[in-house]
């Protein structure tokens, strides 16, 4: 178990540390001061109904979105609002845990500067899941529509404390002890026991993709947690309770990085529910 764990965090730190940098150019640049922290963020406004917010996953910040166009095709017809996480990029970071009630809150705070009223549709991989989930549970008359790529999920993701410790010092090593990165992988454990006790998504509509591709990198994480791509899939079906219309959609031609494997999935899944909306 513990050579998963190795293997896993090592997977983890090549797939967040590519040199693949985006071209943020298109996109308008405002660095948001929530008080706290200042928030570095970038958007097209298109006076669209809806204001769409992409949220990255852990150690991503938000070019993951754009090198392969997702942002921007998306941005085409409806506004987009890409940002960094605190400790993310230009993203100053305020002491206190980076957990998810902390991220959600943030994103709240980030939505309230640009939203102009506006419902958004929240996209999010990864742990980036976790934090559209929490502010759509704390949210819910402000989100028209969810898209979870790959998330995170209690229900398999159940790491203990080794396991997070060295998720937590591989972290601090790569991006340094004060990065968005660390801080918020020193906070897993307690994040997903949170998750477990949120509720329900509000009856909103909501897409999930599922990665059940038997990669390197799922066929550790499978191992890590003692789980099956079984046990992915039936986590991600969890999220349809309560929702007022549920599409899951699982690939074998991607892994975990959906949006860089197979963009066009991500943009077909956001089409889809926008044409529900």
């Amino acid at each position: 178990m513990k050579r998963a764990y190795t293997v896993l965090v090592s997977l983890l730190l090549i797939a967040c540390s590519k040199d693949n940098k985006a071209n943020s150019d298109s996109f308008q640049h405002e660095l948001v001061d929530l008080g706290k922290n200042k928030i570095s963020t970038y958007f097209m406004e298109k006076n669209s109904d809806y204001l769409v917010v992409l949220v990255s996953g852990l150690a991503d910040d938000h070019q993951v979105w754009q090198k392969k166009k997702v942002a921007e095709r998306i941005a085409e017809n409806t506004s987009v609002l890409l940002y960094d996480r605190g400790g993310y990029g230009k993203s100053t970071l305020e002491n206190g845990p980076r957990d998810i009630p902390n991220l959600s809150s943030e994103l709240e705070l980030v939505i309230g500067k640009f939203a102009k009223g506006r419902k958004v549709i929240l996209i999010g991989h990864s742990v980036g899941g976790l934090v559209i989930r929490d502010y759509a549970v704390k949210y819910p008359d402000r989100v028209a529509g969810l898209v979870f790529v790959d998330t995170s999920h209690e229900y398999y993701n159940k790491p203990d404390q080794a396991m997070e410790d060295q998720v937590y010092k591989a972290f601090v090593s790569a991006y340094g002890e004060n990065s968005g990165a660390a801080k918020e992988a020193q906070q897993l454990l307690e994040d997903f026991d949170y998750m477990g006790h949120i509720g329900m998504l509000p009856h909103i509509p909501v897409f999930a993709i599922t990665s059940m591709k038997k990669d390197q990198a799922n066929n550790a994480s499978d191992e890590a947690y003692g789980k099956t791509r079984q046990d992915w899939f039936d986590a991600h079906e969890l999220l349809k309770r309560n929702t007022s219309d549920f599409v899951h959609l699982t690939t074998t031609a991607s892994g975990h990085n959906i949006m860089l494997e197979e963009p066009t999935l991500v943009i077909s899944a956001f089409s889809q529910l926008l044409g529900k909306l």
